[in-house]
């Protein structure tokens, strides 16, 4: 590997280009054990030890051979420093969408390789000003997203909505639903005249039967997670890269509580 001192990463893993596919090498930084100038520090996140995997991963995956041995370096570094699983951060995460870095990468698949996904009820948490959704299992945050945002992004409802549905494919691809309006917001849109009886009966007797409301009322619905797209323009939903939403898809079954904060 060239130019071990001023490498900007403190292990890098090779494809079969220029090192064997799978060999992990380590950089100058890492044998000196200082800092080096691409650790990002933001917020409340301390100094960082960063893997780099070489090849262009936004047109392919890692290989095989380079999922797994990263796997094992996450593995040894977390049992070596007690690194919890949510502070193994890929590069977007930490950036935020600055970056479509680490491209194809699964990282709910690295994660479990790494024996570091633990199994647990999951919940989902979007901060809506700052167009981030967040993943929990087991109260530990092991997936971040970033929602892409335009001038016509309408506002999202304030509050805690389980998830009703999931469908696997269609115009935006794998799409998990919230179950928005709920009985709280049909409750006060009824009393303050803004609902029609009629359909809050139809609202009420859809959720009461574990289905998702209906999205021609006066209170709209049908807020949810999907693939990126143009065609929801002007819609409340919240649109996420392909490979996101297909991981918040694996995790969020029926009955996850989504909150979505201002």
């Amino acid at each position: 590997m060239r130019d071990r001192v001023g490498l900007a990463h403190h292990f890098v893993i090779g494809n079969g280009t220029g090192s064997a596919d799978g060999l992990v090498e380590m950089s100058g930084a890492w044998e000196r054990g200082v800092q080096t100038p691409h650790l990002f520090r933001k917020g409340d996140l301390p100094p960082a030890i960063s893997v780099a995997l070489v090849g262009d991963l936004e047109a392919a995956p890692p290989t095989a051979a380079q999922l797994a041995s990263l796997a094992n370096v996450i593995s040894a570094l977390a049992a070596r420093f007690d690194v919890p699983v949510d502070r193994v951060l890929t590069h977007r995460e930490v950036e935020g969408r600055g970056t479509a870095c680490p491209g194809k990468l699964d990282k709910l698949a690295l994660l479990r390789a790494a024996g570091l996904f633990q199994k647990g009820t999951a919940r989902v948490r979007v901060e809506a000003a700052a167009g981030r959704v967040s993943v929990l299992v087991a109260d530990k945050t092991v997936l971040r997203f970033f929602r892409p945002k335009s001038a016509s992004t309408p506002p999202l409802p304030v509050g805690t909505w389980p998830v009703c549905r999931r469908d696997e494919g269609g115009a935006f691809g794998k799409t998990v639903v919230i179950a928005y309006p709920g009985p709280a917001e049909i409750r006060t849109a009824l009393d303050a005249g803004k609902l029609a009886p009629d359909e809050a009966k139809r609202l009420s007797k859809k959720l009461g039967a574990g289905q998702c409301p209906p999205d021609d009322t006066a209170l709209g619905g049908e807020i949810a997670f999907h693939a990126s797209g143009t065609l929801d323009e002007g819609t409340a939903c919240l649109a996420l890269d392909g490979g996101d939403a297909a991981a918040l898809f694996e995790l969020a079954t029926p009955g996850t509580p989504v909150e979505i904060v201002p």
